[in-house]
């Protein structure tokens, strides 16, 4: 069978909820991985994944990983994320979010080759579609980044960004920002080099506060962002794990103009990547905190971000 092929038999709904299925050839034989979050597909589910490949190409062979909730959240930037997927060929992506997720991380590579010392951090933040890129004035000659420099070298990253094949990014990707400072809000750091490196851990439920808005909120129950980079004091941005950078590169959602519904896209991630942890959805910027310890999905509300008071029957509540 052929990836085309391959892709065909999966879109088949009784393959049921998985977020990614990868083709890896080594000489002759091939390993097709489907990756599920752990409890999304049901033993009649890969039941009828491994009968139809059995059916069709009996030397192809067929391995389903279930991925803990918890571990899905552990890598700190999107490199790392993406890292744990590794395949020679993507050959069905259900939420778009991985073919992006490589041409994202593909620009980054290209950004750092030619801004070199002086890019400090890649930053993206997936509410706004938008690329940060932190330099350091520090590292060149000439401390002083003034607009006038800035405007250039945001349009050199404009020029690099057009000079590689990014058709798909650019219907997510808005705006490439040079800045010397991280500025307020949440963000995904895109590469390994982004990740800063915390002197001293803060508690979850501090992390969670801010991200949230919400302070004084303890006892969560949550540690799986544990391993996860927490902002040290003097930071005035909100790093979020790797996972978080899907919220702006998915395709679910998208309409035929590639205009976006972002609640649909988040309702859509919730489905493939299921939601044991509520407190850490919210952290992760994919629900919203209410006071009370109260979670709602942000897709329930009325599409134009407005904050909107949970009812009962879409709301769940920690323990």
């Amino acid at each position: 069978m052929h990836s085309p092929e391959i892709s065909q038999v999966l879109r088949n709904e009784r393959c049921g909820l998985f977020f990614l299925a990868g083709l890896d050839r080594n000489n002759k034989h091939r390993t097709l991985t489907v990756h599920t979050a752990k409890g999304n597909l049901s033993e009649e589910n890969e039941r009828f994944i491994r009968a139809r490949f059995g059916e069709f190409d009996a030397d192809l062979s067929v391995v389903i990983r279930h991925h803990a909730f918890k571990n899905l959240f552990e890598p700190r930037c999107l490199e790392h994320f993406i890292g744990t997927f590794s395949h020679d060929e993507i050959v069905c992506d259900p939420t778009g979010a991985f073919s992006r997720a490589d041409d994202l991380l593909s620009l980054a590579s290209r950004m750092r080759s030619e801004f070199g010392h002086w890019l400090k951090k890649l930053l993206w933040q997936s509410e706004t579609g938008s690329l940060l890129l932190v330099l350091d004035p520090a590292a060149g000659k000439d401390p002083v980044v003034n607009p006038a420099m800035v405007k250039r070298l945001e349009t050199t990253a404009w020029n690099v960004f057009e000079s590689g094949a990014n058709s798909d990014l650019s219907k997510v990707l808005n705006t490439i920002s040079v800045v010397t400072e991280v500025p307020a809000g949440s963000h995904t750091p895109v590469d390994a080099s982004s990740i800063d490196t915390p002197k001293a851990r803060k508690s979850l439920g501090g992390v969670i506060a801010k991200v949230s808005g919400i302070a004084g909120m303890i006892g969560l129950g949550s540690a799986a962002l544990a391993n996860a980079h927490l902002p040290e004091s003097h930071e005035t941005g909100t790093a979020l794990p790797g996972i978080s950078a899907l919220n702006g590169l998915t395709s679910l959602g998208e309409n035929a103009l590639g205009q976006r519904n972002m609640f649909q896209a988040l309702g859509g991630l919730r489905l493939y990547f299921g939601n044991s942890d509520p407190e850490l959805m919210a952290a992760c910027g994919m629900a919203d905190f209410f006071a009370g310890k109260c979670v709602i999905d942000r897709y329930w509300s009325g599409g134009k971000g407005e904050q909107i008071e949970p009812s009962t029957s879409r709301t769940s509540y920690s323990n």
